[in-house]
């Protein structure tokens, strides 16, 4: 049987993998322009910047452990052919 998920990036919140739009007000784009870190004006006007953000967002998902929907979702992976469509970036 195939099952398909429709996922975002607040699947991963509970593994400490912060969203960019947080209602919360602690998503990443709270604390940082868009325009700075995430645009190719950004990356000209200044590249260590942008390399640093992204850099620090590869750290945190290195650190992270799956939660409880990630294992579940691994899991049905032995009974299920699933598929996942996500809008994460």
């Amino acid at each position: 049987m195939k099952v398909v998920i429709l996922s975002g990036a607040g699947i991963s919140k509970e593994s400490g993998i912060d969203t960019f739009r947080d209602s919360a007000g602690d998503g990443l784009w709270n604390n940082h322009k868009i325009e700075d870190v995430a645009t190719p004006k950004g990356w000209a006007k200044d590249p260590h910047k942008v390399n640093d953000f992204y850099n620090e967002r590869r750290i945190v998902v290195l650190n992270a452990k799956p939660n409880d929907a990630h294992i579940r979702i691994a899991d049905d992976e032995d009974n299920f052919d699933i598929q996942i469509i996500t809008q994460n970036v």
